[in-house]
């Protein structure tokens, strides 16, 4: 598959990443999110919201044993700063209110 060949080139050719910026981190699992450390990362960046979607987890074995926490909430619950985007452009004002109000302490605008 593409992904395995995109790995064995990164360990082939020991290609270092200062940087890697993960989307939508909040949605996936703590391993998953730990792989560019594996590789040399020097800057993680995760990116996402945990107040949408958890961590995908298909399995419930997996989910009991904790994996249902992505690495994002996992340093939030810790105490890690996290840095909150409050403008949205997508939703009316009076659609906006109620996932503001009831998910971010109305700090959505």
């Amino acid at each position: 598959s593409g992904k395995q060949q995109f790995l064995n080139h990164i360990v082939k050719d020991e290609v270092v990443f200062d940087t890697c910026i993960i989307d939508e981190a909040a949605q996936s699992t703590e391993p998953s999110t730990l792989i560019p450390l594996r590789f040399g990362c020097r800057r993680l960046v995760l990116v996402g919201d945990p107040r949408q979607l958890p961590a995908t987890v298909l399995s419930q074995k997996a989910d009991r044993a904790g994996l249902g926490m992505s690495l994002f909430e996992r340093l939030e619950k810790a105490g890690h700063e996290v840095v909150m985007l409050t403008i949205q452009y997508r939703m009316h004002p009076e659609i906006r209110m109620f996932p503001s109000e009831q998910f971010y302490h109305g700090l959505l605008v």
